[in-house]
């Protein structure tokens, strides 16, 4: 199978798709039982990812057939939270789908 998944770097001005895709994979989730993240998301959210878009850390995913990015996630080069630092490892957090492209 072949996929043109493209992964760009968000804008500070693509913050409302990024919460909207996150929002979007929150009410999916909690429609199934599943409570990971709060949607509408919290303000602190939207703050986190406005400082994390600007570190260049958040990305779109898009498909040629999409008129709107299909997914985000949050890649770092240093799990600062969760994971000791490693020289050679990079970290995917955040990551979701809209749920129209799950299937």
């Amino acid at each position: 199978m072949d996929c043109d998944l493209l992964l760009v770097p968000a804008l500070p001005e693509e913050l409302a798709s990024v919460i909207a895709i996150l929002d979007q994979a929150a009410r999916w989730m909690l429609d199934r039982g599943i409570r990971q993240w709060d949607s509408p998301s919290p303000p602190e959210v939207r703050q986190r990812m406005a400082r994390e878009i600007e570190n260049h850390e958040v990305y779109l995913a898009y498909l040629p057939e999409a008129a709107e990015p299909v997914g985000t996630l949050r890649f770092e080069w240093t799990g600062r939270l969760l994971w000791p630092a490693e020289a050679d490892a990079g970290y995917i957090h955040t990551m979701a789908v809209q749920p129209a492209w799950t299937a």
